[in-house]
């Protein structure tokens, strides 16, 4: 285990833990499209692995990958930060649990109503995730979204927005098996 993220998580995740979730043709790779849209190519961001990119996907498609060819169109910008936690206290919260395949119809709606970004029907497969309910509701949920041997595995999260006054588990990274 590193304290330093790989330099391409995707590419880490995709050829590491996430493999069977992964689709590749030539140098281009990508998870499966019901899992996530992150794509990536290995080795030099050339002509030819842009091509072999554009016939993994498809003409027309959207995709998720950083540093695009100058002659596809952006459609849209976003940055992400890579956490790691120094220090962590680890208890568990009693009030988080792991959340399955029958929670994914209440993870999709809590994802509809807070837009933290894309999730998926498969998206699920891709960690452990923990939720929060109120009165039966889903209002918080977080995951670990790569699992790469490198390093310890990034998270992301979505939390209704009428519950921003509550407590938020500082320690639910903690709570996550590391990876392996």
């Amino acid at each position: 285990m590193t304290d330093r993220p790989p330099p391409d998580p995707v590419l880490a995740s995709l050829l590491g833990a996430h493999a069977h979730l992964s689709e590749a043709k030539g140098r281009a790779i990508r998870y499966h499209p019901e899992v996530a849209g992150f794509t990536t190519v290995q080795g030099e961001r050339d002509a030819e692995a842009w091509r072999d990119l554009a016939a993994l996907v498809g003409p027309g498609q959207q995709v998720s990958l950083s540093d695009p060819p100058p002659d596809w169109e952006v459609e849209w910008v976003g940055e992400g930060v890579q956490l790691i936690a120094v220090a962590l206290d680890t208890t568990p919260d009693p009030q988080a649990r792991v959340l399955g395949p029958a929670d994914v119809p209440e993870m999709l709606d809590l994802v509809a109503r807070t837009e933290p970004g894309p999730f998926r029907n498969r998206t699920i497969e891709m960690g452990t995730y923990l939720g929060i309910h109120d009165n039966g509701t889903l209002i918080a949920m977080a995951a670990n979204a790569y699992a790469h041997r490198a390093g310890p595995k990034s998270a992301r999260s979505a939390q209704t927005r009428n519950t921003e006054a509550k407590a938020w588990p500082p320690a639910w990274s903690a709570q996550w098996p590391t990876a392996s």
